[in-house]
This record gives structure tokens, sequence and C-alpha cells, in this order.
């Protein structure tokens, strides 16, 4: 009789344990590595990460609000502060996609400096690369 319910007890540990691996995999099969991160604050600027598309490259999309039409500056550096991109643009409503090589940088500066005001926002997007591996091992 003892050893029936520890045979019963153990089963039901490894079945509980093949469960609960089960779904903490499928809770995280839903979220990719590199998740979207909407990292602007209350600002004219929006500088939002769109993740990778499919030929391997950073998407990421700049929005900036500009009722006036006043001239303003784009400018984009890398993690060596190394100049990538300088666009001038006096759009009301602009909106422009970027994309990058994936191994190229670990980190994005993004600068908008209205031209006749001198004012300047700066927004930092730094890449990190995540792995996730699990094993469960169970014995019938």
């Amino acid at each position: 009789m003892k050893k029936q319910t520890i045979v019963t007890s153990v089963k039901r540990i490894v079945f509980g344990s093949v469960v609960s691996s089960l779904m903490f995999l499928s809770a995280n099969a839903s979220v990719s590595p590199v998740r979207a991160y909407d990292i602007s604050t209350k600002s004219k600027a929006e500088v939002k990460y769109n993740g990778i598309d499919k030929n391997q490259l950073h998407t990421i999309q700049v929005k900036f609000s500009n009722p006036s039409g006043a001239s303003f500056n784009l400018i984009i550096t890398d993690a060596n502060n190394e100049m990538i991109f300088k666009g001038n643009y006096a759009d009301k409503d602009f909106s422009k996609t970027f994309k990058f090589p994936k191994d190229e940088s670990s980190k994005l500066s993004f600068v908008i400096e209205e031209v006749k005001s001198k004012k300047s926002e700066q927004y930092n997007v730094s890449f990190e690369t995540i792995s996730f591996e699990n094993a469960v091992i169970s014995k019938n």
C-alpha cells in the first residue's frame, strides 16, 4: 500500500511539473525575444521600436507633431556618437520609418532639434538580445 502511494505521489509530481512547464512555455511562446516599446514621454515627438523585419533589420518609427510647420533637424547617432543620418524637415505631421542592420550597433540616439527655437529632444534606443532555453526531463 505504501509503495503504491509513493508511486502515485511521484507520478503526480512529475505530471504537475510537466504541466507547469508546458504552461510556462506556452505563456512565453507569444512573447517575442525583442519587444516593441513606445519610449516617448509627453512631447511632440514619438520614437517607437517596431521589432526586426523579415530582412533582419531593426525597424524604428519616428513621428513628430509640428503644427506650425517650422523647420527641424532629425539627427541619428550610433553608440560611438558618430552621425548616421541627418535630415531637415518642415512637415506638420512628420512620420518616417528607419531600418538598421541588426548587428551593427547596440545603441542609437535620435535627436529632434527645432531650428528656430533651438529646443531639442533626444531618444536613446538600446538593443539587447535575450536567449531562452528550457529542458524538462521526465521518466515514465
